[in-house]
């Protein structure tokens, strides 16, 4: 198949594409197979650190997990979501983050169930995110395939600049609304 590294019954298996050190850290896992519903290849969607991930989607499938703790997702937050073009799961969060500018007494309670959530639940966010992406990938004609993943799939530099320009927009929103208010009353 040319989008991926599947077994006959159209599943991953914890080795394909990985690298030798990858295959290595995984003997326990041995012919497991991992039914994702896609044939097209995660790593090939993932791109950056698809070795973390596909380790993680491993274990958090085989021990049928939820929960897997993501440093990045832990330390940047939003911005890891829009990284990993998970635009949806950044908005909500974002939303959340700005609901806490709006009740600053409970802003830093807020920012702190924000992290948590990404840190505790971002692995899970982003399997479910690809596996939901590889499955719709299936339905798309090949030749609008290719064009399909490459707009889902990998990281996005460009959405984190654009994360910050509405960040710093809504901000000049905010103090515009804030003088004027304060002129007003």
């Amino acid at each position: 198949l040319p989008y991926g590294n599947t077994s006959p019954t159209g599943a991953f298996t914890h080795h394909n594409g990985a690298s030798a050190s990858s295959q290595a850290s995984h003997q326990a896992y041995d012919n497991t197979e991992i039914n994702t519903g896609s044939t097209s290849s995660e790593n090939d969607f993932i791109k950056v650190k698809s070795d973390y991930y596909r380790q993680k989607f491993i274990e958090m499938r085989i021990e049928n997990r939820k929960f897997s703790w993501n440093w990045s997702a832990w330390f940047f937050n939003v911005i890891w979501c829009f990284y990993r073009k998970m635009y949806k799961v950044g908005l909500f969060f974002t939303g959340i983050l700005l609901l806490g500018l709006l009740l600053p007494e409970i802003e830093p309670i807020l920012n702190l169930l924000t992290a948590l959530s990404l840190g505790v639940l971002g692995n899970n966010f982003y399997m479910r995110y690809t596996e939901a992406a590889l499955k719709k990938a299936e339905s798309i004609p090949d030749l609008q395939r290719y064009t399909y993943l490459r707009k889902k799939g990998g990281i996005s530099i460009s959405a984190v600049g654009l994360f910050f320009v509405g960040l710093l927009l809504v901000g000049i929103m905010i103090g515009v609304i804030t003088e004027f208010l304060s002129y007003m009353g």
